[in-house]
């Protein structure tokens, strides 16, 4: 009965070291033909395509598309999980419910200013757009707003790996 407790945590570390540094090294990371055709599939024929595995679950493509820098989402079943594009800085790339939507709130104005947006796009469900905002010695807040401009909420630093 010990014997069969010491085996099943041996078992239950072996198979925690190997999941959690499977996707600690990307040097020489093996992306299936299977997400890779998936991947094709969604963007096309795109060149420069850099792959990483996130949370151990998912397979992350970098690329550029109509000058902008994209990370494509798949899970290792093949399923194109969700795509976020770098705005950058630029309030002009928002639509224009989403740029009204940011101007009335509080964070638009002094001491706050502006340190990055992106666009998270997902199957079934409507954009987010995620604006970063920073302000004099204080942590940087998240913003999330819905496609009509509504700030739906200010969550934590690592909502992407709670919520994916």
């Amino acid at each position: 009965m010990k014997n069969n407790r010491v085996l099943k945590r041996f078992a239950l570390c072996v198979t925690c070291i190997f999941g959690f540094t499977a996707c600690n090294d990307n040097e020489g990371l093996h992306v299936s033909d299977s997400v890779q055709s998936a991947f094709i599939q969604k963007y096309g024929d795109v060149s420069g395509v850099g792959w990483e595995c996130k949370q151990a679950n998912y397979m992350v493509a970098d690329f550029w598309q109509d000058g902008k820098e994209l990370e494509a989402w798949f899970a290792v079943n093949e399923k194109w999980v969700l795509t976020e594009i770098d705005l950058e800085k630029s309030i002009d790339s928002l639509s224009e419910a989403v740029k009204i939507g940011f101007n009335t709130t509080d964070y638009a104005k002094s001491p706050y200013r502006l340190d990055n947006i992106d666009q998270i796009v997902r199957p079934s469900v409507f954009d987010v757009f995620i604006i970063e905002v920073e302000r004099p010695e204080a942590r940087n807040l998240i913003l999330h707003f819905n496609v009509v401009g509504e700030l739906k909420e200010v969550p934590s630093d690592d909502y992407l790996a709670k919520n994916l």
